[in-house]
């Protein structure tokens, strides 16, 4: 069980540090494809890859933390992008990340953060 509980945290760990790498390069992922899309599309494969990740991870960790992961949002998400892509429509794509997809990483991050903070 300790084992467990030792991996769960060294997850938690990661999606902790991966964060600050996540966040940052999405919002840079904004700008970029509202001035030159074709050039960072897969960045922006990386980015979703990315978000799926850390709501995958925190799921797998829910014993160890508050962060409620609703998959029908983030998969709502992923499908905007998707749909927007398809359409050739980046700024479409570009406000899906900006005011859907950073702040409920926001919002993970600052749940997890309080977390590790108290104890």
């Amino acid at each position: 069980m300790e084992t467990n509980d030792t991996a769960k945290t060294e997850i938690l760990q990661s999606c902790y540090d991966y964060f600050y790498r996540l966040v940052p390069g999405i919002e840079k992922l904004v700008e970029s494809l509202r001035q030159e899309p074709e050039q960072h599309l897969n960045k922006l494969a990386d980015a979703c890859e990315g978000v799926l990740w850390l709501a995958s991870a925190l799921s797998h960790t829910q014993d160890m933390h508050d962060i409620s992961i609703d998959f029908d949002y983030v998969e709502k998400n992923q499908r905007a992008i998707t749909d927007g892509m398809e359409n050739r429509d980046y700024e479409y794509v570009a406000e899906t990340l900006e005011f859907e997809v950073l702040p409920l990483l926001q919002s993970w991050f600052e749940a997890l953060d309080a977390q590790y903070s108290e104890g």
